[in-house]
């Protein structure tokens, strides 16, 4: 597989621009569906092995925004993709993710928000245990916000809707397969 394919996902996706970002995700989603797919298998696990790492990185030890919404993106765009390890990838993202948050930065909780509902959604069955905890760590941050807001005088801002948001959507979606 091609490094400097790797390179240039890994450095647009970082970039500050958001258009440049979404771009990225396109082209790197056409790249898994196309490219990825004629690769052989050691080929295809060295590309996401490679791929992994960097994500990690943005999302794990940087302080850049950009960088963590690039990473983010990325875990969106893998999530259902048909290559490679899938067995190993609902566990990597999950804790991609839950490490994000709480986040001083809203549109990286609301991206985070859409990418853990994403998996939920994609994964089903296997995420009701993930879903459960993180209705639970997110009603939690409630709790704790609403302490914090009585000792700042009323400044009620919470970190966990966005989060909550997309799991009950998650959920509710769930609850109407079951019952039709």
């Amino acid at each position: 597989m091609s490094t400097a394919a790797l390179l240039h996902f890994v450095t647009n996706l970082k970039s500050r621009h958001e258009s440049v970002r979404l771009k990225t995700v396109k082209e790197l989603s056409l790249y898994v569906k196309n490219e990825l797919r004629e690769a052989t298998p050691d080929e295809i696990n060295s590309f996401l092995d490679e791929f992994y790492h960097h994500i990690f990185e943005m999302v794990k030890f940087n302080n850049d925004v950009n960088e963590k919404k690039g990473g983010i993106l990325a875990i969106m765009c893998l999530i259902g993709a048909d290559v490679g390890d899938t067995t190993s990838r609902f566990g990597r993202f999950a804790n991609y993710l839950r490490k994000l948050l709480p986040c001083n930065d809203v549109g990286v909780m609301e991206l985070v928000a859409k990418a853990m509902g994403y998996l939920a959604m994609v994964y089903g069955s296997k995420a009701s245990e993930y879903v459960q905890f993180e209705v639970k760590r997110a009603f939690e941050w409630l709790q704790d916000d609403k302490a914090d807001a009585q000792l700042h005088h009323g400044q009620e801002e919470s970190h966990s809707n966005p989060l909550l948001c997309e799991l009950v959507d998650y959920t509710v979606e769930q609850v109407c397969k079951q019952t039709m």
